[in-house]
């Protein structure tokens, strides 16, 4: 065969495969931030009911709690990643063995793990929404300290952030 015809035929074939690479590559980025922007939504919401319920700013019943979360379940199961999907299950096994009694006799013991499975989850759900460098610097207890002004007196000293060498957020280079 003529190698002029070849190079015709290469050359479009290797347009040709161009064209296909960028369509496929454009609809799995479209994808990708569809699935971003859904669970963006989504975990918005979880972490609003689930805020609700900590901060006792609204009076929940146990029914329309369970009935919540029923509603959230399958859409995390859909939407959420293996480690949102674990720090969900195991801060609901946690929720499930809460123990009225202990928690009568002024046992914080509970209410300290539940802090520390409730803060691991938002962070799993920061981590899945692209937060990647937050997990470096955060544990649960900065997150619990937003809504808990005591957290300090309820975690080892070894485990707090330092922050009186805290400098600021760093310099955009």
């Amino acid at each position: 065969m003529n190698p002029e015809i070849w190079v015709v035929v290469l050359t479009g074939f290797s347009g040709l495969l161009g064209i296909l690479l960028t369509q496929s590559y454009s609809k799995n980025a479209n994808l990708r931030a569809e699935l971003k922007n859904k669970k963006q939504k989504l975990y918005s919401e979880f972490i609003v009911f689930l805020y609700k319920i900590y901060s006792g700013t609204e009076e929940i019943g146990e029914d329309e709690v369970a009935s919540k979360l029923k509603q959230y379940f399958p859409k995390l199961l859909t939407f959420a990643s293996n480690e949102v999907i674990k720090n969900t299950g195991d801060f609901m096994q946690h929720i499930y063995k809460f123990d009225q009694e202990a928690a009568d006799s002024g046992d914080a013991t509970w209410n300290i793990q539940s802090m520390e499975y409730f803060g691991d989850l938002i962070l799993a759900i920061r981590n899945d929404l692209g937060h990647k460098k937050f997990l470096e610097v955060m544990k649960w207890h900065d997150v619990a300290r937003l809504w808990i002004t005591d957290i300090d007196q309820y975690i080892p000293k070894a485990e707090q952030t330092p922050r009186s060498r805290h400098v600021g957020p760093s310099p955009k280079i």
